[in-house]
């Protein structure tokens, strides 16, 4: 079912508002002499699984045509399959 929803919304080119949306969490790092600091925080953000699913066959679907095409530079190798 989760192949079938994202094959889907990348024929019909929708990527859902909700699967763009993050939420971010504050973790404290531990032993900071002073927690008034902005440093003393880490935050990590946590994003849709979906969106992710959808943006990685966007990507592959863009590189496999770039690659059809040869639009590439013979000596590009970087995030090439």
């Amino acid at each position: 079912m989760i192949i079938e929803i994202v094959k889907t919304s990348f024929s019909l080119g929708i990527h859902p508002q909700v699967w763009k949306e993050a939420q971010g969490v504050v973790i404290p790092k531990l032993n900071k002499p002073d927690y008034g600091v902005a440093k003393a925080y880490r935050v990590i953000t946590l994003l849709n699984c979906l969106g992710k699913v959808v943006e990685k066959v966007a990507a592959n679907a863009i590189a496999e045509e770039c690659e059809q095409r040869g639009l590439l530079h013979d000596r590009q190798f970087g995030c090439r399959k």
